[in-house]
């Protein structure tokens, strides 16, 4: 697997979405899914990088 970089605003962007999600009574669980993907994506992540692990069995 290649490695990569997310940078910091990614993160934060991330995390700022979760907030806002979850202060919107969205589920926490499925806020923090969604904050993660889009932090990553604003972070400079491909979409296929979100995953963490891939499986090859």
């Amino acid at each position: 697997m290649d490695e990569f970089t997310i940078s910091w605003i990614g993160a934060l962007a991330g995390l700022a979405i979760a907030i806002v999600l979850i202060l919107k009574k969205l589920n926490p669980v499925y806020a923090l899914f969604v904050g993660a993907i889009i932090g990553a994506l604003i972070g400079g992540a491909k979409l296929e990088q979100t995953r963490q692990h891939e499986y090859e069995h």
